[in-house]
């Protein structure tokens, strides 16, 4: 299918079908012929008269065979009519947005459609689409707050209500109530970033613990080369797999351990960084063949655990476990009663099972989402949420200071949620944004 939008779309639909009379909204066959009359391919077309099209434009389809020679030549010859040009990436959608077909979260959503690998994503897309109905009242109220506010900063009435309430009392009460909302708004989108772009799960550890065994036993293939000479792993390996109808990003990590080696030195350094933009930390340790007590573990249990004490969300898997006696692990337990910890064998493939369940279900913890709770997915809605939180924290402080500063906290509330629904638009946002779109939407 070929998509051509704009003023001049009907008469190269004209010139193209080398017919006249096209009805709107009516498929056709139709025979389509080059410049110089010679036929290039018979296929349908349909014509659709602005603002009833996509883009709120006329607009034309051409439905041909999708051989490479037919598409090309097909594309040739709409290149050699007047005003007609290769769409840019996003361009079309764009021309929606700026015609008021759609606002910028519906755009987003439309893209993610198009983007979704997952039933997750796809769900996630779809109710993004309506977004804009449960933030526009919002807004709304932002709005008539910052009007009646400044009204009482013009006439300086301090007027109670019923309650008793006085006018400052009564709005923060009720931007209060707001803060809650942005509460969750930053709480949900935080999760819809996670079903949008996946759920990332690094393995750290010691060398030779094991960890590029525990990727291919996850991988279900051999994707980590396994050596049992130290440091191996110099670099983090990244995986992406499905868990729970979600992506998920497995990093194997280099391991953790005194060396002078550069290489291997960068590699630990990457691990770090990688333990850090994780969201859930496996943390593998492993007796040593010539040291297979518990005293040994619990060490390396505790270094783990103080080493990586920021990530909250985090388990410890034993591996080799087929080595080693089941009263070893009770007391490795006994020294870490509230630390998640899981005995496995990557050899005999002990555990492993029940640690894919685990890990599905802190999946499926970290991206569940209620069906009536509003939910955004990217990044930009994320820090506009967060703009938005600290604008109505600081009407809170400041209305009883300064009632002027507190209003400009408020407008500044209403534009962040003009600018996440597009009402409020900035070129550099609208451009990076529709240059993510493939050609042809």
């Amino acid at each position: 299918m070929t998509n051509g939008k704009g003023p001049e779309s009907l008469d190269a639909l004209k010139q193209i079908t080398q017919k006249d009379n096209y009805e709107h909204r009516l498929m056709r066959y139709s025979k389509f012929y080059s410049k110089d009359g010679r036929l290039v391919d018979k296929g349908l077309v349909v014509f659709f008269k602005g603002p009833h099209s996509f883009t709120g434009e006329d607009s034309v389809e051409f439905y041909v065979h999708g051989s490479r020679a037919v598409v090309d030549l097909m594309l040739a010859e709409l290149g050699k009519l007047p005003h007609l040009k290769p769409a840019a990436p996003g361009e079309f959608t764009k021309r929606a947005f700026f015609n008021e077909k759609m606002d910028l979260t519906q755009a987003e959503s439309l893209n993610d459609l198009i983007l979704a690998e997952t039933p997750a994503q796809l769900h996630l897309a779809n109710r993004m689409n309506n977004i804009s109905k449960q933030l526009n009242p919002i807004r709304q109220n932002l709005i008539n707050l910052t009007a009646e506010l400044e009204a009482n900063i013009d006439f300086g009435e301090d007027v109670q209500n019923q309650q008793g309430e006085s006018w400052k009392e009564r709005m923060k009460n009720t931007v209060t109530r707001l803060i809650t909302v942005f509460e969750e708004l930053i709480k949900t989108a935080k999760k819809g970033i996670l079903i949008r772009d996946g759920v990332k799960i690094a393995l750290i550890g010691r060398t030779n613990v094991g960890k590029s065994s525990l990727m291919n036993r996850l991988a279900e293939r051999d994707v980590a080369i396994v050596s049992d000479i130290p440091g191996t792993t110099r670099d983090s390996l990244e995986l992406k797999i499905r868990m729970a109808d979600l992506n998920v990003t497995l990093f194997d990590t280099a391991g953790i351990r005194e060396t002078n080696d550069i290489l291997e030195l960068e590699g630990i350094k990457r691990s770090r960084s990688r333990a850090e933009e994780a969201h859930l930390l496996v943390l593998v340790v492993a007796p040593l063949p010539t040291n297979v007590c518990t005293q040994y573990l619990i060490n390396e249990v505790d270094s783990l655990l103080s080493g990586f004490s920021n990530n909250s969300n985090k388990f410890v898997l034993i591996n080799k476990f087929d080595l080693m006696h089941q009263d070893m692990m009770d007391n490795i337990r006994k020294a870490y009663p509230s630390e998640k910890i899981l005995p496995i064998s990557c050899h005999n493939g002990q555990g492993i099972s029940t640690l894919i369940s685990i890990l599905e279900e802190n999946v499926k913890e970290l991206t569940s989402i209620e069906e009536n709770e509003m939910v955004l997915s990217r990044e930009r809605h994320l820090n506009l949420l967060f703009e938005g939180y600290e604008g109505l924290q600081s009407f809170v402080d400041n209305i009883d200071v300064d009632t002027a500063l507190a209003a400009e906290n408020l407008r500044e509330c209403v534009d962040v949620i003009g600018e996440i629904t597009g009402v409020i638009s900035k070129e550099s946002v609208l451009d990076k944004l529709f240059s993510s779109f493939c050609v042809g939407k």
